[in-house]
């Protein structure tokens, strides 16, 4: 009896606290939903303009509430947050990473899906969405962190090919001046390198269409196609001592132009990030003083070569799968086994070049690395 007596009390107090908690949640659901329901729509724009991506993405998640008014003023905000991220208004509290200015240039918004009919401006505004401002992002930290790369390993390969350079200290103390000042010189060549590359992939993908593209802005501006041809023929350079010893000249050509035509340059990004990451691991070795040898050591950049070859072998595969006539099959593997960079940029350029009567022009001007010594973007047209 008195058991019975006990279990009921029991069950009567968990049924009490299960009935509070409820209520507690609800109430504090409600005025949380209540709180982003009272907020003016243009102090929550602000707000929310001053926050990165990733943080309104995450805001999305807090109540339903915030989440549809979020995406009812889309628009608004991803302009709002542009405008915050433009040089021309705020110049001084931007560093180069959050400067989205000329990559907004570049890349402006698309134009609406559904223009209206009656004409009315309102409805002809292009299309602001965190879909763009995201692209925008990553297009931009993409071309920050390549050039950082491309010029380190330019740089790198100086200090390690000048016979001039004997102290170590010497070295590092001249390695991060040049570094920067080199990464200045390439951003805008490796974005206006983006813009084509994306560009070339929404056409035939043929040497006029590409020659086309280049008679278009920014590259009617002469400098603009000097210093990208520049930086196109420094980075496929770079990429060629990348890849040996493993993949030697000519094999280097078709890889070169996978990497330049999967994911525009991101791919490419990533091969440098995994070189950089497998030069620091073996300097650890060393520096540990390992009894295994480098080259029997799996790295980051050995990974990404395999990768790298099991994309390319897919690729065959798929060509061999989807031809029937051996002759025509035979011929497309010899095509795809030995083309090169030289149908993707170079010789379209070599052709508006000459067009144009660039061919020979005046070098870049140099940056300086150590006394005379300087290192700078050329091309075999430069005089």
């Amino acid at each position: 009896m008195v058991l019975d007596r006990f279990s009921t009390a029991v069950q009567r107090i968990r049924r009490s606290s299960v009935l509070r908690r409820r209520s507690t949640r609800k109430y504090s659901t409600s005025q949380k939903e209540s709180f982003w329901e009272a907020v003016p729509s243009n102090i929550l724009i602000r707000i929310l303009a001053q926050c990165e991506l990733s943080d309104i993405y995450a805001l999305n998640l807090v109540c339903r509430v915030l989440r549809r008014r979020i995406y009812q003023h889309e628009p608004a905000i991803a302009q709002e947050y542009l405008f915050r991220r433009l040089h021309q208004h705020y110049p001084a509290f931007l560093s180069p990473g959050e400067n989205l200015t000329f990559i907004y240039n570049l890349f402006p918004p698309p134009p609406p899906h559904y223009p209206a009919a009656d004409g009315s401006p309102e409805d002809n505004l292009p299309e602001y969405s965190f879909c763009y401002l995201t692209d925008l992002t990553r297009c931009w930290k993409t071309c920050i962190r390549l050039s950082f790369y491309l010029a380190e390993s330019v740089v790198q390969h100086h200090l390690e090919t000048d016979t001039t350079l004997r102290d170590v200290s010497e070295q590092e103390a001249i390695y991060s001046k040049a570094v920067c000042q080199l990464q200045d010189k390439l951003l805008q060549p490796i974005a206006y390198l983006i813009f084509f590359l994306e560009s070339d992939a929404t056409t035939t993908s043929s040497i006029e269409s590409q020659q086309s593209i280049l008679q278009q802005p920014p590259f009617t501006d002469t400098q603009v196609l000097i210093f990208t041809h520049h930086c196109m023929t420094l980075l496929c350079n770079c990429l060629r001592r990348l890849m040996a010893p493993d993949i030697q000249y000519p094999s280097t050509e078709p890889w070169l132009r996978l990497l330049l035509t999967t994911s525009t340059l991101e791919r490419t990004l990533n091969f440098f990030a995994a070189a950089a990451t497998s030069t620091i691991c073996e300097d650890n070795e060393k520096k540990e003083k390992l009894t295994r040898l480098s080259d029997t050591t799996w790295t980051p950049r050995m990974e990404f070569i395999w990768q790298m070859r099991n994309d390319w072998e897919q690729i065959l595969s798929a060509t061999k799968e989807s031809i029937y006539d051996p002759e025509t099959k035979n011929e497309a593997i010899r095509v795809l086994s030995t083309a090169g960079v030289e149908d993707v940029w170079f010789e379209a350029a070599r052709r508006e070049l000459d067009r144009r009567g660039l061919i020979p022009h005046a070098c870049e001007e140099g940056v300086p690395v150590l006394h005379e010594a300087t290192t700078r973007p050329r091309c075999e047209f430069c005089e």
